[in-house]
């Protein structure tokens, strides 16, 4: 079992999760150092504590194991080498010169499996994804689709493409994740059981934040992961400082049935168009605050007998916080199709890339890992600042349903009926558009000339216009998610129209915000029954 950290440990094991979701490599470097003190003064008074019962039992309940003799062996062997005057020096003669390879004396992987235990025990997000640990193996195979791979008949050229694209050799060291540990001399004293809790402990912490940051928001470059938060879509763009670019947000007001279905639906099937067999243990990542102040009041209702019943979604989720995370946003992804693979542990090494005082002794721990999801449809990035708390709805058989919510009408939304758009006819642009409750129809025309592609380039536009509630402070309106300009303004508009780019049917919806002095309303509008004309 883990060893319990106290309030201080948790809180600076809180401030390194927060270093890691900017830029600023000092902040970080001093948030590791702050972590590892506190940890060690936690771990050092759940010792002696424990060692002062005389009671072995009384130290396996507080997390620290009883050592195989080859343990003993790892860790009395780094005390001899730490206590030294020239550590750096004892270390070279216990490991091999080269940097770029494994110590002779590997970390005994009964240490590196119980470390991976405590990682999935006191991690949710982790216990979802299960990091893989390949031990000293640094290439692995991972098959990338998840459509069965078996057929009938005779196999067609177009088959043996597929069932050879859905296989992919990894690279487990193109990406290093490095812990530093931080050790007092004087707590060397307290023997290779000790040093045990220690090590496991502050490893657990720092490979738990470096991996929830690369998971959620690695950017696949400079020894990172990919994270879920990236579009990987095939031919997208790869910046060589950069990384991948972040997927476009997915602007989310309330988990509905009818909205949920269709968010979880661009999750249903993989970027082939080939449906999955489930999309079971859904998950939804968000930091706590959010959670608190959002995610929570939106899925959370009360009972005929008073109580209260949280996590109520349509489709069942898993919702865990992650401090990495941005305010305002959060992910929902299908955790068996992420993979991160962590492989050859070296084992401690002396560093002294930080220099301390006297009485502190630096080392590092290093492993290689890599992390990826499947495929673009693995995840979603969503908007969540304007979630709204959840309320009931009721609706009579016989009756017809208000178009009143909070406060606030329903904007109407229609085709446009203006002559031409930009200079471009109307007739050009689209024929028979309808709008039926939530959904749009009709033809769009593709454009390869004219003012709307020399801004938005070639593609399929549509023209509508909209009504909107008298006592309406704002309109926010456009596509979602949006190619560029995401949602504008439209309160101004005294028009009420206007041309947006459609890039993809299926995916995207029309989306029109309204808000006024004390509510905000949405309403999407599905644009997968248009159809594209060349």
């Amino acid at each position: 079992m883990a060893i319990n950290l106290n309030g201080p440990a948790r809180l600076a094991a809180s401030n390194l999760a927060q270093a890691f979701m900017g830029d600023d490599s000092k902040a970080v470097e001093e948030a590791f150092v702050e972590m590892q003190m506190a940890i060690s003064e936690s771990v050092a008074q759940e010792y002696r504590e424990a060692i002062a019962s005389n009671d072995s039992m009384i130290l396996a309940q507080r997390g620290f194991r009883q050592l195989t003799s080859e343990e003993t062996e790892y860790y009395q062997t780094l005390i001899n080498a730490l206590s030294a005057n020239d550590p750096r020096q004892e270390f070279a003669n216990i490991t091999k010169a080269d940097d770029n390879t494994f110590p002779e004396k590997m970390m005994p992987e009964t240490i590196i499996n119980d470390i991976f235990k405590n990682l999935t025990e006191n991690h949710p997000l982790l216990a979802l994804i299960r990091p893989k640990s390949t031990q000293y193996i640094t290439t692995w195979l991972r098959n990338k689709h998840t459509r069965q791979l078996a057929v009938w008949g005779e196999i067609e050229t177009d088959i043996k493409g597929e069932l050879k694209s859905a296989w992919e050799v990894v690279s487990v060291k193109q990406g290093k994740l490095t812990c530093f540990v931080v050790i007092h001399r004087d707590t060397l004293a307290l023997g290779p059981t000790f040093l045990d809790g220690y090590m496991r402990t502050v490893i657990s912490e720092a490979m738990a934040c470096g991996m929830e940051a690369g998971i959620c928001g690695g950017k696949g470059v400079g020894g990172e992961p990919v994270g879920l938060d990236r579009d990987i879509r095939e031919g997208v763009s790869i910046s060589s400082t950069d990384g991948y670019p972040r997927k476009g947000k997915v602007i989310v007001t309330g988990f509905e049935p009818y909205e949920y279905g269709r968010l979880v639906a661009k999750l249903s099937k993989d970027e082939r168009g080939h449906v999955k067999q489930s999309v079971d243990n859904l998950t939804l990542v968000c930091n706590l605050t959010d959670y608190l102040t959002k995610v929570m009041p939106a899925t959370t209702a009360q009972n005929v007998g008073g109580e209260y019943k949280r996590n109520l979604f349509p489709i069942p989720t898993n919702v865990v916080t992650a401090e990495v995370i941005p305010a305002g946003e959060a992910i929902l992804f299908l955790p068996a199709e992420y993979d991160l693979f962590v492989a050859g542990n070296r084992g401690i090494e002396y560093s002294d890339e930080y220099k301390f005082l006297e009485d502190l002794r630096v080392c590092k721990n290093v492993s290689y890992a890599f992390g990826m999801a499947h495929d673009n449809n693995s995840a979603l990035l969503l908007d969540i600042s304007g979630l709204e708390p959840a309320y009931v709805n009721v609706k009579v058989k016989g009756t017809v349903a208000s178009t009143v919510v909070d406060g606030i009408t329903d904007a109407v939304v229609e085709a446009a009926t203006g002559a031409s758009y930009y200079g471009t006819d109307i007739a050009d642009i689209q024929t028979n558009v309808k709008v039926n409750g939530g959904k749009i129809t009709g033809t769009l025309k593709k454009l390869t000339s004219g003012s709307l592609v020399d801004t938005w380039g070639e593609g399929y536009f549509i023209a509508l216009k909209w009504t909107i509630d008298a006592d309406a402070t704002s309109v926010l309106i456009g596509m979602t998610p949006s190619e560029s300009s995401g949602l504008v303004e439209g309160i101004d508009d005294t028009d009420r129209d206007g041309v947006f780019k459609v890039t993809d049917k299926d995916l995207q919806q029309f989306t029109v915000i309204t808000r006024d002095a004390n509510n905000t309303h949405a309403q999407f509008f599905d644009l997968s029954g248009l159809t594209f004309e060349d």
